[in-house]
């Protein structure tokens, strides 16, 4: 008798449990192959507490390989039907920052304002599950909520807490207790990307990550997976047609380098390019710490990021400068830099970088800005700054970006903020529909 296709994983680490988040989830494998199948097909070892399984013969998705010239395409029929979580409770989890440890942290690295600018935009809750956690709700690009993941960090460093007993994970959905719920993940943040259709897409491992990133890097869309396991074509199937760069964690690469090759071969008119940085340049006690970027990216000013761009050709060479760089005077939260570490040519394809002090003078003239904002016609349409920007109320992000500087003249943290109006500003005179 032939083996079956698809097996139950034998031996190694299991994995976090979709349902219940506990480290208990043993995978279906693909025996041809080897490779795991969608993190969502598997079985929890907690069979009276959780009891979760997911069979990959239940819901068709052995008949559901297609082919092209006799090579297997891994797209994977979408099953019959999709749980969400009402609305409602989203909206009911937006309050009580103040005892929100994961918001708490965010406001000692990045102040109250910009905070609160990333609150919105991810959609970011309070859950009273445990003292202090958070949620991060998973809204596709239709707007729908599939769950919240629940999670718990130190207010202080901003690290996820653990303890021998808990690894303070859970879901939305597990702890209401929702009957027969079908989770189906997606991308943390996909819901922006009706919002911002021609920024190049970034995709990280953690919903932490994602957030500091995008305050840093503001010309990405900062998405993430939720866990190493979870980067698959499925997901990326809304990504179709947009350019997208991978930052893995340390010590994660060779595996979603892996997984980046099978989504180019399966999404041809998609790019995906991996970073590999971090791992080329991080010290051994980085790999055994298992940082990743937003580890990195805490220790500089955001403002030193202001004039990040793109570069075309991403297999030039770019040596790392050894020179450490001084902490930022503006900033009580910036650490000085290690050794062999550079934020200028943090990966192979960004560049061109320089400090904003360099650029603009520290104490911002936002009465001008406001001034000359109030005597142009502005457009009511969307408008495309440029190739990877776009805004889609014009007056209301000039009034929200003076009023942040108002508040903060002077500190470079939000010098992203003066950056940004400085850009439009120069488009605008450009712009002979205006």
């Amino acid at each position: 008798m032939s083996q079956p296709r698809y097996i139950l994983k034998k031996g190694g680490k299991k994995q976090l449990c979709p349902q219940c988040g506990k480290k208990t989830f043993v995978p279906f494998i693909d025996t041809t192959s080897g490779d795991e199948l969608h993190s969502n097909y598997g079985r929890c070892d907690r069979e009276v507490n959780c009891a979760y399984f997911s069979s990959p013969y239940k819901d068709g998705y052995n008949k559901s390989l297609t082919f092209n010239y006799g090579t297997p395409r891994y797209f994977k029929q979408s099953p019959k039907r999709l749980s969400i979580v009402q609305v409602e409770l989203l909206k009911q989890s937006r309050n009580a920052y103040d005892k929100n440890n994961f918001v708490q942290w965010l406001k000692l690295i990045f102040g109250t304002a910009i905070t609160n600018d990333l609150i919105s935009r991810y959609q970011i809750g309070t859950s009273k599950h445990w003292p202090g956690s958070t949620i991060f709700w998973q809204i596709d690009n239709l707007a729908r909520v599939r769950s919240g993941k629940v999670m718990l960090y130190n207010p202080a460093t901003g690290r996820r807490a653990k303890s021998e007993r808990y690894n303070y994970i859970n879901w939305v959905h597990s702890i209401l207790k929702l009957k027969d719920f079908e989770l189906r993940q997606c991308l943390f943040g996909e819901h922006l990307l009706n919002q911002q259709p021609a920024s190049p897409i970034a995709i990280v491992e953690s919903e932490k990550t994602a957030i500091v990133a995008s305050v840093y890097l503001p010309r990405f869309l900062w998405l993430a997976v939720g866990s190493l396991n979870n980067l698959s074509a499925e997901k990326c199937n809304v990504l179709a047609g947009r350019k997208v760069y991978l930052f893995p964690d340390l010590n994660a690469f060779a595996k979603w380098k892996e997984k980046t090759d099978q989504l180019s071969a399966l999404m041809p008119g998609t790019s995906f390019v991996i970073s590999d940085y971090l791992q080329a340049n991080a010290t051994e006690e980085d790999k055994y710490k298992g940082l990743d970027l937003a580890d990195y990216l805490i220790r500089f000013c955001p403002g030193d990021f202001i004039n990040v761009s793109l570069k075309n050709d991403i297999k030039s060479t770019i040596k790392p400068n050894n020179e450490p760089k001084a902490a930022c005077e503006k900033s009580e939260n910036c650490e000085a830099v290690v050794k062999n570490f550079n934020p200028l040519i943090l990966t192979p394809f960004i560049v061109n970088s320089e400090p904003f002090s360099k650029q603009y003078i520290p104490i911002w003239d936002t009465i001008q800005l406001e001034d000359y904002f109030k005597g142009l016609q502005l457009p009511i349409r969307p408008l495309r700054v440029n190739k990877s920007f776009t805004i889609n109320n014009v007056q209301i992000y000039i009034n929200s970006h003076i009023e942040i500087l108002k508040h903060n003249n002077g500190n470079l943290t939000f010098a992203p903020f003066y950056g940004r109006l400085i850009e439009l500003k120069e488009w605008l005179k450009k712009d002979k529909t205006v």
